[in-house]
């Protein structure tokens, strides 16, 4: 990912930020593992 990828600089506290990496990991692993054909309108929890 290039520095031109952003639009946009957010200055947040720390904890923020290591909350929203925490988010992002888990759609980057969701969308990984994502199968559309097989997971079309299932409903995901996470703990």
């Amino acid at each position: 990912m290039s520095r031109t990828d952003y639009k946009g600089l957010i200055c947040l506290n720390e904890d923020i930020r290591n909350d929203i990496g925490a988010i992002v990991e888990c759609l980057v692993e969701f969308s990984q593992l994502y199968d559309p054909e097989h997971d079309y309108g299932q409903v995901y929890w996470w703990p």
